[in-house]
């Protein structure tokens, strides 16, 4: 019997050692792997460390402050932009009546009609409408729910026009406010989809106050006068971008010089067939081509010269200020002028 408890008491002290060891085994290990993560988590953060320290922003309380500084700038230099961005907003009044509005159309129209230019001293034909023509010429009343963009379309015509006559243009012969195009509308989903869009209208942000009116024109001008207008209207304190431009001489006084005098075959006749020139003949043709420009001496003279013809898309921006001051835009040309 004691052989047989001492037995049992060796098994059961050897699966304890035996325990013992494998929990101390299984303790080791694990302090060895995590010593093992903690030093390449070390050498991890020492790396990053050294990589911000030779960056050009160290991470100090001097550069803290110098990002703060900077920040500080940049909102000061975004509200000075803005300011003279908006310089030229133009306020609209409420409650014009349309009878008045259509009058002051028409009394403006004539005032712009006088301005000076190249057509018997005027800058546009007899009866022009400035874009305006029902209103102005024809008993077209306007809708009540546009005057406030009818009013800043014609202002900003108003300014365009005056402008022009400023830059020395000779004539303006089309002028026209184009509409932007209306967002199409989306169709309605189920209720609970419009109930989500709903809660998410209300969590987007704010509607951008920025808006733009398009204007397309057609004006004679020479060369002086079409720098003069780039200039004008870059500078203006009206946010105005030239979108799209051309221009082209209606008659050239260099080659209506140069080319050869051509008979215009009569009426209801083929008209003769140019013979071909035989051998020899083409130096005689050259020279005498030759001899009748030396013959009209100058062939151009820019004071003689035809205007460009010029066709402009510009843009006028509204950066919702409500204008300077608050004043309405008849006042505030007043005090321009």
């Amino acid at each position: 019997m004691s052989s047989s408890r001492n037995r049992t008491a060796l098994l059961t002290i050897g699966a304890v050692a035996a325990a013992a060891v494998a929990a101390g085994g299984y303790m080791i290990f694990r302090a060895f792997s995590a010593k093992s993560e903690a030093v390449e988590s070390l050498a991890s953060a020492l790396d990053g460390a050294r990589r911000l320290c030779k960056a050009a922003v160290s991470p100090t309380q001097e550069s803290i402050d110098a990002i703060d500084a900077n920040r500080d700038r940049h909102v000061e230099w975004i509200d000075a932009a803005r300011a003279i961005a908006s310089e030229g907003d133009r306020a609209i009044e409420e409650g014009v009546n349309e009878a008045a509005f259509k009058q002051r159309l028409i009394d403006d129209a004539r005032e712009l009609a006088r301005l000076p230019g190249a057509v018997d001293g005027a800058i546009v034909a007899p009866g022009f409408t400035f874009g305006f023509k029902d209103y102005i010429a024809g008993g077209v009343l306007p809708e009540r729910d546009k005057i406030p963009l009818l009013q800043r379309q014609w202002g900003d015509i108003k300014d365009i026009v005056r402008l022009l006559s400023g830059c020395g243009v000779a004539e303006i012969t089309s002028i026209e406010a184009k509409e932007e195009p209306k967002a199409a509308e989306k169709p309605k989903g189920a209720p609970g989809k419009n109930a989500k869009k709903k809660a998410q209208a209300k969590s987007a942000p704010e509607e951008s106050k920025i808006s733009r009116c398009r204007y397309e024109l057609q004006f004679k001008a020479k060369p002086k006068a079409l720098a003069a207008t780039f200039n004008a209207l870059v500078s203006a304190k009206r946010f105005i971008v030239v979108d799209a431009f051309s221009f082209a001489r209606e008659d050239d006084m260099v080659a209506a010089a140069l080319a050869p005098d051509k008979a215009k075959p009569a009426a209801g006749s083929g008209g003769r067939k140019k013979r071909k020139p035989r051998s020899g003949e083409a130096e005689d043709e050259t020279a005498d081509a030759d001899s009748t420009v030396a013959k009209k001496g100058l062939i151009t003279n820019p004071r003689l010269e035809a205007p460009f013809a010029v066709r402009f898309s510009v843009s006028t921006y509204d950066f919702g200020t409500g204008g300077p001051g608050g004043v309405p835009a008849t006042e505030r040309e007043e005090v321009a002028e």
